[in-house]
């Protein structure tokens, strides 16, 4: 549901079942965008004038996250799933691709962090941090060593792990 500046509802759609995840996202084709996950893996696509883009059913878990990703020419959007799944949607709703990880997702973001002008996916499950490519190139993979309940994912990233060391790690040296 969408309320005006007045707290009145401009438009409303039905879900299968719970809000979980909602992003907003303006691509600056002149397409505002809003994004919605449900508690039983549904994502929804709606114009901010109401009118439904696509919907897809990604899972049957809950999408814990949805954000949208700079692949360099296009966007596209990356929905975390509660089970470490993580799935790239284009803006039109085509599935590009899925990877799972079989451990209970923690958070996700999505920042260019090697400075190449794409955004990665940077995904913490319980046991391991990871930063893919929106193309689906795993650059890196680290170990966490101990069970984290959880995080935030943009905090950890930009402020616990220096960009040198973020550099260091996406160009895989040591």
């Amino acid at each position: 549901m969408l309320l005006d500046q007045n707290g009145h509802v401009d438009w409303k759609h039905a879900a299968k079942g719970p809000i979980s995840a909602l992003w907003a996202h303006n691509s600056g084709n002149g397409r505002p965008c809003i994004f919605t996950g449900t508690e039983y893996g549904e994502v929804i696509a709606f114009l901010t004038t109401g009118q439904l883009i696509w919907r897809q059913q990604v899972s049957d878990k809950r999408v814990m996250r949805i954000r949208v990703a700079s692949s360099g020419h296009e966007d596209c959007v990356v929905i975390a799933i509660s089970d470490g799944t993580v799935a790239v949607y284009s803006l039109e709703g085509s599935s590009e691709w899925k990877q799972a990880d079989k451990s209970s997702l923690a958070d996700m973001c999505c920042m260019d962090i090697n400075g190449d002008g794409e955004d990665e996916i940077i995904v913490g499950t319980l046991l391991i941090f990871t930063a893919t490519a929106v193309r689906e190139r795993t650059i890196w993979t680290t170990s966490l060593g101990s069970r984290l309940a959880s995080f935030d994912c943009l905090a950890y990233t930009t402020r616990v792990m220096s960009a040198t060391c973020l550099h260091r790690l996406c160009r895989n040296d040591p």
